[in-house]
């Protein structure tokens, strides 16, 4: 308390002093009593106590239930037509029938590459233009063309039946400078899966279909064609 009061009369002191009155501070702590009341504490009003809200209870909907729509039964419809497939003509078939339209004699031929189908000897190709429409492959053969279908086919093709034996009429001649025809013996031999008639004596080579001289064997492994 007197550091409260010795304080409050110094400022008086000094503000007396300021306004021309002097006034020693022995006379005011003599005559003045200073008297600090401390103020009542205010009542704190008590907290409101809290008050507990019980959430309510969520509500369960229910779905509803999904309506089931029973689909219109399907109109029978009249079964669909089996699709045709059309099988194009074979082309040796193609072949054979230009052959015959035409007059011109086939053969059952035997090629290189286990080639097997009909063919045709020709000693020009003046008519070669009549097999246009089919992809053909023409072999030159000894003043005579062999023209057969390129494309391998099925070679399910009945073949006119030709006599094996030579006649003076065969294109099996002697080539010597004699005039007389004589019969030759022939065997058949097979290089790289193609079918020749070859005289053993002179190893001559001969076509199996059409009996035309085409080359001469060399050895087992090699032949020479004219």
């Amino acid at each position: 308390m007197n550091d409260i009061k010795k304080h409050i009369l110094l400022q008086v002191c000094d503000f007396l002093s300021k306004n021309g009155i002097t006034l020693e501070y022995s006379i005011l702590d003599q005559n003045v009593t200073l008297e600090i009341t401390q103020k009542p504490k205010m009542e704190t009003q008590k907290p409101k106590p809290k008050i507990k809200f019980r959430p309510k209870p969520k509500i369960k909907f229910k779905p509803k239930p999904k309506i089931k729509f029973n689909p219109k039964p399907k109109m029978e419809t009249q079964n669909p037509k089996p699709k045709i497939k059309f099988k194009p003509k074979s082309i040796f078939k193609s072949f054979i029938q230009i052959c015959q339209s035409n007059n011109i004699q086939f053969f059952e031929f035997f090629d290189t590459n286990k080639w097997n189908g009909p063919a045709i000897k020709l000693l020009n190709l003046d008519t070669i233009h009549l097999f246009q429409s089919i992809h053909t492959t023409i072999i030159n053969g000894y003043g005579f063309y062999i023209v057969r279908p390129t494309i391998q086919s099925n070679n399910n093709i009945q073949y006119p039946k030709y006599t094996n034996t030579i006649e003076p009429s065969s294109l099996i001649v002697n080539y010597s400078e004699d005039e007389d025809e004589d019969v030759l013996e022939l065997d058949e031999w097979y290089f790289h899966d193609v079918k020749y008639l070859i005289h053993t004596q002179s190893n001559t080579l001969y076509c199996y279909q059409t009996n035309e001289r085409v080359g001469k064997k060399i050895d087992e492994f090699n032949i020479q064609l004219f």
